[in-house]
């Protein structure tokens, strides 16, 4: 017999390969090859099968390959998961407009990540969170951009009335203008801050009115949709010749122009007081003061609310400059009266009394049927600083002439800063100089008329869409 050819046999892929070799897979080119992960090529298999995949294995190409992937990173870790970074980017956002309706410092900022991070350890949130002072302004800027674009929509194409007014800062002018215009979406009438700009140089009509015209135009808003400008009444405000009136109306001749309500009416509100025979804000001064600077009185006045079942609440400090403090004020004045009239009476025992007239020896007067005179306890002062006490005392005809020498008034004249006392047995006048009677003396003899309330509650029941209490 004749010697035939020699057979081959070609070794095919096993799936065992794949198992003991993680990197081993299955090519696309056939049977007789695996694919090697690492170095991404194709490995001829035919020949030795596993034996051809170990040659592969100890080859430097090989070596080399994975050598350089365990150095190098999955492209996956420099990709973030959005959902966690999302959560993260709206706590900052939330916690920062906390900051600002809140009216916190943005430094506060710079504490509030590792705060958060003690908080929370196991919040991913809190372990992420990164957001001081620096990146907490730039999201308040980007907040004020959004609600600004919005009220610039509104202004660019519809009608709407501005109002501003300098701030009383010496190291800048800064003039807020204030914007108010009808928003279609929420059907409603809508103010709101557009901008506030600095001023340059005097504060002049003509400086003040070329301001607001230039903050318009900046933002491209036609100075015909601005119907109406509100001020104060001051002249530089007002003024028909040098006015910012004045300037606003060479740019829009149909302007209306309205001064500021709030002012007219307080000053219609304070003319109509001047005619009171009492002055409010002198006791209101004079009660805060007296109690500001003294824990001890604080301490007694808080027995004496417990004792009248009041709620324990300071005496509120009104301020002349800001006028719209006196309703509050008062409204507190009003709340604790009983509170401070049996605190004022136990301080009037422990002062010395300042005169040979002490407290012990005036009642609290009654009006006669007959008069129908109102006569309160204390009166205006023809002088700001100076505040006067009527008081009625029981006394014979001899000392009140005694107390008519000292004083160097008679009973005609009657023109004391300070009110005078009607005695009982004789219906003539007598004048009490200011160093008579102490304060302590003087503010019980005030909280002891309920003329002097009734007064009170009086200016607080005509006075409280000014006083803004609510």
């Amino acid at each position: 017999m004749g010697g035939g050819v020699k057979k081959h046999y070609w070794q095919c892929f096993r799936k065992d390969y794949s198992e003991e070799f993680s990197f081993i897979l299955k090519s696309d080119k056939g049977q007789k090859y695996a694919f090697c992960s690492v170095c991404r090529c194709d490995i001829s298999i035919s020949h030795g099968g596993r034996s051809d995949i170990l040659l592969h294995v100890k080859s430097n190409k090989h070596a080399g390959n994975v050598q350089n992937s365990e150095n190098s990173q999955k492209i996956s870790t420099f990709f973030t998961n959005s959902s966690s970074e999302d959560s993260v980017t709206r706590a900052e956002c939330l916690f920062t407009y906390f900051l600002i309706e809140h009216n916190v410092p943005l430094s506060a900022a710079d504490h509030a990540g590792p705060l958060f991070r003690k908080m929370f350890p196991k919040s991913e949130e809190a372990q992420k969170y990164a957001c001081g002072r620096t990146k907490t302004t730039a999201i308040v800027e980007e907040m004020a951009k959004d609600s600004r674009d919005d009220v610039v929509k509104h202004l660019q194409t519809g009608p709407f009335s501005l109002s501003t007014d300098g701030t009383n800062d010496t190291d800048s002018k800064l003039y807020p203008i204030v914007v108010t215009y009808f928003d279609k979406n929420i059907e409603n009438i809508v103010s709101s801050v557009l901008s506030l700009p600095d001023l340059q140089g005097d504060s002049t009509g003509l400086n003040i009115g070329n301001l607001i015209i230039n903050e318009l135009e900046r933002f491209n808003i036609p100075l015909k949709n601005m119907i109406a400008f509100s001020a104060d009444n001051a002249a530089v405000m007002m003024g028909k010749k040098n006015g910012v009136v004045a300037v606003l109306k060479n740019r829009q001749e149909n302007l209306f122009v309205m001064g500021c309500l709030c002012h007219r009416i307080n000053l219609a509100a304070e003319k109509g007081t001047d005619n009171l025979p009492l002055n409010v804000e002198e006791a209101l001064t004079d009660i805060f003061y007296y109690l500001e600077k003294s824990g001890k009185r604080k301490d007694c006045l808080k027995k004496f609310q417990n004792l009248h079942g009041c709620e324990t609440r300071k005496i509120l400090k009104h301020v002349c400059t800001k006028w719209l403090s006196l309703g509050k004020s008062l409204t507190r004045l009003v709340e604790q009266w009983d509170p401070l009239l049996s605190f004022f009476k136990d301080q009037v025992k422990c002062v010395k009394p300042s005169c040979s007239v002490g407290i012990s020896s005036f009642t609290i007067p009654k009006q006669p049927a007959s008069d129908h005179s109102v006569q309160p306890l204390v009166s205006k002062s023809s002088k700001s600083s100076q505040q006067g006490f009527s008081l009625k005392r029981k006394h014979s005809e001899s000392e009140d002439k005694i107390i008519t020498k000292k004083t160097g008034t008679s009973h005609n004249e009657g023109k004391s800063t300070f009110p005078s006392v009607r005695s009982e047995n004789q219906k003539s006048l007598v004048n009490i100089t200011s160093g008579s009677l102490s304060l302590e003396e003087k503010l019980f003899m005030f909280l002891s008329s309920s003329v002097n309330k009734a007064f009170c509650l009086f200016l607080l029941h005509i006075h409280r869409f000014i006083f803004w209490e609510n």
